[in-house]
């Protein structure tokens, strides 16, 4: 439940939040208050997440075929 999540984040903080979380999961937050993001995956390492930076910015995926530029 996404705004579930959003909720808590702005309750606790991100650090609060990543403990709370439980099984496989990679989840991102934008904060625009102040202008941070974080990317929160599950502390086993069972959803790997890949990145890619370019003149757009920086993407994220579980996928590495998704983000390479060969696909």
């Amino acid at each position: 439940d996404t705004q579930a999540l959003l909720s808590r984040y702005l309750e606790i903080g991100a650090n609060r939040l990543a403990l709370e979380l439980d099984g496989t999961y990679a989840l991102a937050i934008g904060d625009s208050r102040s202008g941070l993001s974080y990317v929160i995956t599950d502390p086993r390492g069972s959803l790997h997440l890949y990145t890619r930076e370019d003149a757009a910015g920086i993407a994220f995926c579980t996928s590495s075929q998704a983000l390479s530029t060969d696909a």
